[in-house]
């Protein structure tokens, strides 16, 4: 039996965000991230792209990263 928040993590890559604070969680950098932030999606971590240099940005779009938002 797996606990459903790894369960959640496993199948979207992100953790699922708690619905009484509005945060999603934090990124791959220890950067809090709310819903409706604006993230940078590469395999299993999310990075906020507000704190994400324009290089830093360039290389995780070439490694595969996507452009989403925290909900």
């Amino acid at each position: 039996m797996e606990h459903p928040e790894i369960t959640q993590i496993r199948q979207m890559g992100y953790p699922k965000m708690n619905v009484y604070t509005n945060r999603y969680g934090i990124d791959a950098f220890g950067n809090e991230v709310f819903s409706g932030d604006e993230i940078l999606v590469i395999e299993e971590a999310f990075f906020l792209v507000g704190e994400l240099e324009d290089q830093t940005k360039e290389a995780l779009e070439l490694l595969g990263g996507r452009y989403d938002f925290a909900q």
